[in-house]
C-alpha cells in the first residue's frame, strides 16, 4: 500500500487562497493592547527585554501590537501574508508532523502569545507549553473552556492559571480587520504561567476581566493607518 500523503496544515493550506481556505480571523488590535496594558503588565511586569513568539501572525494584527511591549517578537505563520510594514516571517506550520513543520525549539522564547485557529488551539497550546519559558496566552472564544474531551486532554492536568474575559465583544471578520464590525461573540484569554506550580487544592484558574470600554481606551490611530482600508 502506498504511503499516505503529507497532510500537515501548511501543505494543505498553501494550495488555496489563504483568506478563503484558512481559519484566518485577524485579531482587533485593541484586544491585544488591552490584554497587555490591563492584564499582562500589571500581573507580570513590563516585558521590555522578553522574547515573544506569535506563531499565527497573519498580517501582524497581534504581532505589531506585541512589539510595542516586548523586546523582540518572532513572527511565523503557515501562509505568507502581506504586512503593511514588512517583517521577517518564518513560513511553516506550527503543528502537525510534515516536513513543512517549523522546528521545535525547547524553551526558546519567554512567551507564546497568539490567536490560533479555534479547532487547532489544543495542539497550539501543547507545543507552546514546550517552547515558552515564562508563559502562553491564547485568545479564543470563551466557549473553549467547555467540552469533556478538551477537559481530559488539557484542563484536567494542565489548567491555565488565568482566564481573562473581555467584557467588550471582540468582533473578528474573516480575512481582515473591520473596526465597524459587531459580532455577538465572547472572547477570553487563556493564560498558562510556566513559572507557577499549582498546589493541591489550588489548581483552578483565576478569573479576571478586562473592563468595559477597552476598545475605546486601546485603539490607536496607527491601527487605522495599517489595516482599516
Amino acid at each position: 500500500m502506498p504511503s499516505s500523503p503529507n497532510r500537515s496544515t501548511a501543505v494543505v493550506a498553501q494550495r488555496h487562497s489563504a483568506t478563503d481556505s484558512l481559519d484566518y480571523f485577524p485579531t482587533c488590535p485593541w484586544a491585544t493592547r488591552a490584554f497587555m496594558r490591563e492584564f499582562f503588565v500589571p500581573e507580570f511586569g513590563p516585558p521590555d527585554e522578553m522574547h515573544f513568539k506569535e506563531p499565527a501572525c497573519g498580517q501582524g494584527h497581534m504581532a505589531y501590537v506585541l512589539e510595542e511591549f516586548a523586546g523582540a517578537v518572532e513572527w511565523s505563520d503557515v501562509h505568507r501574508y502581506d504586512q503593511p510594514e514588512p517583517r521577517q516571517v518564518q513560513i511553516g506550520s506550527y503543528i502537525g508532523d510534515g516536513l513543512d513543520v517549523l522546528p521545535y525549539l525547547f524553551r526558546s522564547c519567554d512567551w507564546v502569545i497568539t490567536n490560533p485557529p479555534f479547532n487547532e488551539a489544543g495542539r497550539f497550546q501543547q507545543r507552546a507549553r514546550l517552547e515558552a519559558r515564562h508563559g502562553v496566552a491564547l485568545l479564543l472564544r470563551s466557549t473553549w473552556m467547555e467540552g469533556g474531551e478538551r477537559y481530559r486532554e488539557i484542563f484536567k492536568d494542565d489548567p491555565p492559571r488565568f482566564i481573562v474575559q473581555s467584557c467588550d465583544r471582540i468582533s473578528m471578520v474573516q480575512g481582515r480587520w473591520d473596526p465597524k464590525a459587531r459580532r455577538p461573540t465572547s472572547y477570553a484569554w487563556f493564560v498558562w504561567d510556566c513559572t507557577w506550580t499549582p498546589s493541591i487544592g489550588d489548581r483552578d484558574p483565576r478569573l479576571r476581566w478586562i473592563p468595559p470600554g477597552a476598545e475605546e481606551r486601546n485603539t490607536l490611530p496607527i491601527d487605522y493607518q495599517r489595516w482599516a482600508t
